[in-house]
């Protein structure tokens, strides 16, 4: 078993944790790597991506390990679409809440209709947050 020892509440600013590893058979555990932020490891086991700041580096999960190659990070780019994410989050909540509300019939809510009233909305947003449709045509003189 693997867990991040994180600094106890109170430790002073900056303090890492410790990547740490348990056999369960054994009863012991040993430390993997020290000063770390964050870990993953990898679905068959056998690989760890760990973050210390903003630096990460891959390595096996056995103990004293030391961050001896770092990845290389600081060209990786990648372009976000705001409003596609906006319509993918609006139907993810959208279905997560009609699939798992606790009352089936929606409290008489029609929900296909919901979906499109506040669907609707997203057509008139920007990037910056600001709603598209300008003060002035909204309006009533």
């Amino acid at each position: 078993m693997l867990y991040l020892r994180a600094p106890r509440t109170g430790a002073p600013q900056g303090e890492k944790g410790e990547l740490v590893y348990y056999d369960l058979k054994e009863r012991k555990e040993e430390t993997v790597i020290e000063g770390i932020d964050d870990f993953l490891l990898s679905a068959d086991g056998k690989k760890v991506l760990a973050r210390k700041d903003d630096t990460y580096c891959i390595l096996e999960p056995k103990p004293k390990q030391k961050i001896e190659k770092t990845l290389r990070t600081r060209e990786l780019e990648t372009t976000i679409d705001p409003p596609a994410e906006w319509r993918q989050i609006f139907s993810d909540v959208w279905r997560f809440e009609r699939d798992y509300f606790y009352d089936p019939n929606m409290h008489g809510v029609e929900w296909n209709a919901m979906k499109e009233l506040y669907g609707a909305c997203l057509t008139t947003l920007s990037p910056g947050g600001m709603s598209t449709t300008s003060s002035a045509s909204s309006s009533r003189s």
